[in-house]
C-alpha cells in the first residue's frame, strides 16, 4: 500500500462523520473528503507522537487512554476532554456488565451441569417413558 494512504482515515468513515455533523443539503466535493481523510489521520499521527511521549516520561511502554486525554490538553484540545472521559467511562461500564454477564453466565453453565440438577431430569424423563408403554 502506498505509504501515502497510510495515513488516512477510510473514507467511507469520513463521510459518515462529515455528513452526521454538516446541514441537511450540504455537498461535499471529492478533493474535501479526501482532505477531510488526510488531515484526520495527520491529526491521529500526532496526537499519538504526544501521547507516546507522557507514556515515556511515565517509563512504560503502553499508551493508556490518560496519555490521550493528556496529549489532547497538551496540544490546546482541551475541549475535547470532558466528552473523552464521559465517552470512556460509558465504554468502561459497559465493558465490566458483559464482563459480569459473562462471569453470571459462566457460573449458570456449571449449575445446569451438576450432578443434582441431573437427576430430576433423568427422573422426568422415566416419568415420561413409563407414560408412554
Amino acid at each position: 500500500m502506498d505509504k501515502e494512504r497510510d495515513f488516512e482515515i477510510p473514507h467511507s468513515n469520513v463521510q459518515r462523520i462529515l455528513k452526521a455533523n454538516l446541514p441537511a443539503g450540504v455537498q461535499l466535493s471529492k478533493e474535501s473528503k479526501i482532505a477531510f481523510a488526510k488531515s484526520a489521520g495527520i491529526f491521529v499521527m500526532y496526537l499519538t507522537a504526544v501521547a507516546n511521549d507522557f507514556c515515556k516520561e511515565n517509563r512504560r511502554q503502553t499508551l493508556s487512554a490518560s496519555d490521550v486525554i493528556d496529549a489532547l490538553k497538551e496540544i490546546d484540545f482541551d475541549e475535547f476532554v470532558e466528552p473523552l472521559e464521559k465517552c470512556l467511562a460509558v465504554q468502561r461500564a459497559e465493558t465490566q456488565a458483559r464482563k459480569k454477564a459473562k462471569t453470571e453466565k459462566g457460573s449458570g453453565r456449571k449449575e445446569e451441569k451438576s450432578p443434582s440438577s441431573e437427576v430430576p431430569m433423568n427422573n422426568n424423563m422415566q416419568a415420561d417413558n413409563d407414560g408412554k408403554e
